[in-house]
């Protein structure tokens, strides 16, 4: 939906050409009409103003794009965290029961609900971005083609506003949540 803009060395390329189909030839001397252009004014003329949607957008999705990954480790780290908990241990002798209260005192000391309990608003915020990266590039394109995601998008997250936020003035509200 919108053009590409050339580099520099298309640019630079598309002169060349220009200047060898611009030589005249004389008995004397070979001529060149057109003046010759450097580097830089090539590199000049191909940069353009970076728009701040385009920055926006490029910050959105990269937010997205780290946040999903870090959700990612962690669920592995959690999920090779939560077998070692359950690791050898059958039985109900005495010494299991150790092991387990062991591993359990472990988990509670450590705080290691916090950190299984941060993994959906860190993925929701990850979510959130990559949908408002995707409305804001859509913009940049066409308005008609931006208007339905928009609308979706705003859809999605008034939803979920409405359910963070309910449990706060309704406490018998079902939509309780680590973020509520």
């Amino acid at each position: 939906l919108q053009p590409s803009h050339p580099d520099a060395q298309l640019l630079l390329l598309a002169q060349i050409s220009t200047q060898l189909s611009s030589f005249s030839l004389n008995s004397a001397f070979a001529n060149s009409t057109e003046p010759p252009l450097t580097a830089s004014q090539a590199i000049e003329s191909s940069t353009e103003e970076t728009s701040v949607a385009i920055i926006l957008v490029n910050l959105l999705l990269f937010i997205s794009l780290v946040m999903s990954l870090g959700v990612v480790v962690t669920c592995i780290q959690c999920k090779q965290w939560v077998r070692y908990q359950t690791e050898g241990l059958h039985g109900d002798s005495w010494e299991t029961q150790l092991i387990r209260q062991y591993r359990w005192l472990g988990i509670t000391e450590w705080n290691f609900d916090r950190v299984m309990v941060n993994i959906a608003p860190l993925t929701t915020i990850s979510v959130m971005s990559f949908l408002l990266g995707v409305v804001v590039l859509l913009w940049t394109f066409h308005p008609a083609v931006a208007a339905i995601p928009t609308l979706l998008v705003g859809l999605i997250m008034a939803a979920h506003f409405i359910t963070v936020v309910l449990p706060v003035f309704y406490p018998e509200c079902p939509f309780v949540s680590p973020q509520s």
